[in-house]
């Protein structure tokens, strides 16, 4: 019997609770959901929190999926600085998801999609600070950078709403779009998308 790589519980965790928001969402109340995604982004921090010993006595954690394409692994890296990063998006993911179950609990409609979009964004960005794959990476901040749109422009009725969405829209993906060029720049010069390598 195999056991699943700590490395991975966080992103894991927070995906089946965006998951579990979808198929559920129709069933639970407003607060439900925001507990539901307030116990997610707890259980994400409780995992990061457990990799913490072995990282601070000196171990890196990696982790491989499988190879996608051509010997291109989804690996993850996870060393202090990634651990650190992943202690402030969960951490401070779970206390604005805490924070949200009363403030959403009066919103009549797409709480949902808040919590769900919430919890994509957390894990994206979980993602992105251990992924050792720069494709992987480039993947993880358009998640990011979708989901900032649909969150900025969440009550998209409203005219300030949507021109700030469509701002956050344009500067991330030029943004990306740089990212994406400097990553086909360097593999072109390596002949890896893995910055470990």
């Amino acid at each position: 019997m195999t056991s699943i790589n700590p490395a991975f519980v966080p992103t894991g965790v927070l995906f089946a609770g965006a998951l579990l928001e979808i198929v559920l969402g129709g069933v639970l109340s407003r607060a439900v959901k925001g507990w539901l995604a307030f116990l997610t982004a707890s259980l994400a921090l409780v995992a990061v929190l457990a990799m913490m010993p072995a990282v601070i006595g000196g171990e890196v954690l990696t982790a491989t999926w499988f190879d996608w394409d051509a010997g291109v692994p989804l690996t993850y890296h996870v060393d202090g600085l990634s651990v650190l990063f992943m202690l402030l998006g969960t951490g401070m993911g779970a206390l604005i998801l805490l924070y949200s179950v009363g403030y959403m609990e009066a919103e009549t409609e797409g709480t949902t999609r808040f919590y769900v979009l919430m919890l994509l964004f957390i894990g994206g960005f979980v993602v992105l600070v251990c992924t050792a794959n720069l494709l992987m990476a480039y993947f993880a901040w358009e998640l990011i950078g979708l989901c900032s749109y649909f969150l900025v422009g969440f009550w998209y009725k409203q005219q300030a709403a949507a021109d700030g969405s469509r701002k956050v829209l344009i500067i991330t993906h030029l943004a990306g779009y740089g990212l994406l060029a400097a990553i086909m720049l360097l593999f072109v010069r390596t002949g890896t998308f893995m910055w470990t390598d």
